[in-house]
């Protein structure tokens, strides 16, 4: 449990971060910050907005479309939870 209160504190950090630093006008900064974020915690969607925002900011138009179209681990990747059916 630690390790993961360790991990979603990393990924808050990357995502204040990078909202900072698009206020700061520093784009390519913003971008590298939340890429960190999203290999942390791919799932956060509020950093794969920033990173796209930041890579149109940046110019880099190439970016800009890989990160719109970011993948996202297959449901095979997924942890399972349990749920009611699995004591079926």
């Amino acid at each position: 449990a630690t390790r993961e209160a360790v991990g979603r504190i990393r990924v808050d950090a990357c995502d204040c971060l990078a909202e900072a630093l698009l206020a700061l006008g520093d784009a390519r900064e913003a971008a590298r910050v939340a890429e960190r974020g999203i290999r942390i915690d791919p799932y956060r969607e509020g950093l794969h907005r920033r990173l796209i925002r930041a890579h149109a900011l940046a110019g880099e138009i190439d970016a800009f479309w890989q990160g719109a179209v970011v993948p996202i681990p297959s449901l095979a990747q997924l942890p399972m939870l349990p749920t009611a059916w699995s004591s079926v």
